[in-house]
């Protein structure tokens, strides 16, 4: 297998999720710890993922053999922008 290339975000927000972690971690949402600790968990991935999001738009991932190739479809599709 050959990784030919990656997707990197266009833009990143810094976010410290360190204390929103601990504050969600002290919450007692069940008696059962198994159960409790599943939740945080789900809590955790779907609200971070919907925060790292942030904004409701289809997407689409697009392959192509070499840069070039890349920059004249971002060049036709969003407006010139290139490197």
């Amino acid at each position: 297998m050959k990784i030919l290339f990656y997707k990197v975000p266009s833009y990143i927000h810094r976010v410290k999720y360190k204390k929103a972690v601990e504050n969600l971690y002290k919450t007692v949402i069940s008696d059962d710890k198994f159960e409790n600790q599943t939740i945080l968990k789900t809590i955790a991935n779907v609200g971070f993922g919907l925060l790292e999001k942030s904004y409701n738009r289809k997407t689409v991932s697009r392959m192509f053999d070499n840069l070039k190739e890349a920059l004249q479809h971002q060049k036709n599709m969003m407006g010139g922008f290139t490197q």
